[in-house]
């Protein structure tokens, strides 16, 4: 899942070329997740939280960083694991 519809192109591009199945390219972001609660046993935010932060503008941007910390707990699994890489 990105938010930038380019790399979900770019993705959706590289899964067909690679014959890859169990990889399904989405178009979203944390706010706006087509998926429910607990819905993963795994979130990989790469680059994101950083980033993460700018995406409202009318709060600060830890603010912003802890609350899309917050929405991936809510999707995870109680036994999920969140991996954050900067």
């Amino acid at each position: 899942m990105d938010a930038i519809f380019e790399r979900v192109q770019f993705l959706a591009r590289r899964v067909e070329c690679e014959r890859i199945a169990n990889i399904i390219p989405i178009h979203a972001n944390v706010w706006d997740v087509p998926f429910g609660k607990s819905s993963f046993d795994c979130i990989v935010m790469n680059r994101v939280l950083e980033w993460v932060g700018e995406w409202l503008v009318d709060r600060s941007p830890r603010e912003v960083q802890v609350k899309a910390l917050e929405r991936c707990r809510e999707l995870l699994m109680p036994s999920g694991t969140l991996f954050v890489a900067i």
